[in-house]
């Protein structure tokens, strides 16, 4: 058997953890950006191998 003693308990820290701020508008718009041509190549993939099966 272990004895264990708690000293201290915290029941409040998740709530005292800092908050992660928003990115910027600008910056999730430019990660989500996919260039048209690379999208429809992919698209067009996609359907060649749906179609082979």
């Amino acid at each position: 058997a272990v004895n264990i003693k708690i000293i201290e308990r915290n029941i409040n820290s998740i709530s005292k953890l800092p908050k992660i701020s928003k990115r910027a508008p600008n910056q999730e718009q430019q990660q989500q950006h996919i260039p048209v041509d690379v999208f429809k190549s992919t698209i067009v993939e996609l359907f060649k191998e749906a179609l082979k099966r």
